[in-house]
């Protein structure tokens, strides 16, 4: 296993989070998906993932909310985030 073993992907579209869901398993990687923000919050205290991939533009809580509330967390505030975003500048 490698150090980075679990990671959680939050993320609104389907069809994004089933092709990141299986390129990272297909490397090797556990992985949880999460459709909102809500959800995403819930899984990453269940599963204290080292890495979590998260959508910025979700409806209801963004992926910055999520970033702010993870790191606020004691038992998550190491967990590595990154944001993602499809829109076009």
């Amino acid at each position: 296993l490698t150090t980075m073993s679990k990671i959680l992907v939050v993320e609104d579209d389907s069809t994004t989070r089933l092709f990141l869901k299986r390129d990272l398993q297909l490397e090797g990687y556990q992985v949880v998906v999460a459709k909102d923000g809500a959800e995403g919050l819930l899984q990453a205290q269940q599963l204290q993932p080292n890495l979590i991939i998260c959508d910025w533009v979700m409806p209801l809580m963004d992926g910055v909310e999520v970033c702010r509330q993870v790191k606020a967390d004691p038992q998550l505030a190491t967990t590595f985030f990154i944001l993602l975003t499809s829109r076009e500048a």
